[in-house]
């Protein structure tokens, strides 16, 4: 894939339109390979997309940078690229990407253990998905508040969107997602002392797990059921 990637941008007479969409899908290619390549082709393309005064496309390579940072694990500067990116998102209604980034700065803020912040962002990013209709941004957004409702003591709410997440996941049959769904409401009912239940769900995820070869949430199942 990313050989053909590059043997295209370095072959083909590209239009710069074809050239900045070819620098952001070896952005994402690289990010979990090469990640300083990753970088140097989102700087690419925003210093391409400057050039041709596209501000949606811009923004498009500060939110590839942010991941670039997120990867690396240097929070305040993937925050400072997202927030970049985030007003040029919201002026031209590009709801998806801001649901995306407010869940990305939710997640940052998980890392640095800042739980009301991570909150508030999976909070406003809740309400764009069930706006725009995305059912599987919904449902991972779910999975993010129920953890941090349990956080709060908030059991029942927790509870109730780890329920609506395994719904979600299963009606689009993503599994992965079902089984991290499952496991989340196993761990709900664990707090909340409901051990039957518990390990219902827990054994349910972990069957999932096994089916899909997940060893994360393989682990993450043994951790609940022991």
């Amino acid at each position: 894939m990313l050989d053909s990637l590059e043997n295209m941008l370095n072959t083909q007479k590209l239009t710069p339109a074809e050239q900045l969409n070819l620098y952001q899908e070896l952005s994402s290619e690289y990010l979990y390979v090469q990640i300083e390549k990753a970088y140097s082709y989102a700087k690419k393309s925003i210093d391409l997309a400057h050039a041709m005064k596209n501000e949606n496309q811009e923004a498009r390579g500060y939110s590839l940078i942010g991941n670039v940072y997120l990867g690396k694990g240097d929070y305040p500067q993937a925050l400072e690229y997202y927030l970049k990116a985030l007003p040029i998102y919201e002026k031209f209604g590009n709801m998806q990407s801001v649901g995306i980034l407010f869940h990305n700065i939710g997640v940052i803020y998980q890392f640095l253990l800042n739980w009301e912040q991570a909150y508030k962002y999976f909070l406003m990013e809740e309400k764009i998905v069930r706006e725009i209709g995305d059912n599987e941004g919904l449902a991972a957004v779910l999975v993010s508040l129920s953890d941090l409702q349990l956080r709060k003591e908030e059991y029942d709410m927790a509870l109730g969107n780890a329920l609506q997440a395994v719904n979600l996941f299963r009606k689009l049959n993503n599994m992965y997602g079902e089984a991290m769904a499952l496991l989340t409401v196993a761990k709900c009912y664990y707090v909340m002392d409901n051990n039957d239940s518990a390990l219902e769900y827990a054994q349910k995820g972990l069957l999932l797990s096994e089916t899909l070869q997940y060893r994360a949430l393989i682990a993450k199942s043994y951790t609940i059921l022991i």
